[in-house]
């Protein structure tokens, strides 16, 4: 785990898109979504629910 992982994080929930959080950083949604499953699977916790409107904590 890294601090950036940790502003993709936030940045998730603030906005609550994982597609929004990822333009904000110029990455695409696929690079976001890979940063959040690799923290996930860091700390072996499921710490975002994905659903078609959104993501939340």
């Amino acid at each position: 785990m890294d601090i950036q992982q940790l502003r993709y994080f936030k940045r998730v929930v603030d906005d609550g898109s994982l597609s929004k959080a990822a333009a904000s950083f110029f990455m695409t949604p696929q690079a976001m979504r890979k940063q959040i499953n690799n923290l996930e699977n860091e700390i072996g916790v499921e710490i975002l629910t994905r659903t078609p409107p959104g993501c939340f904590p």
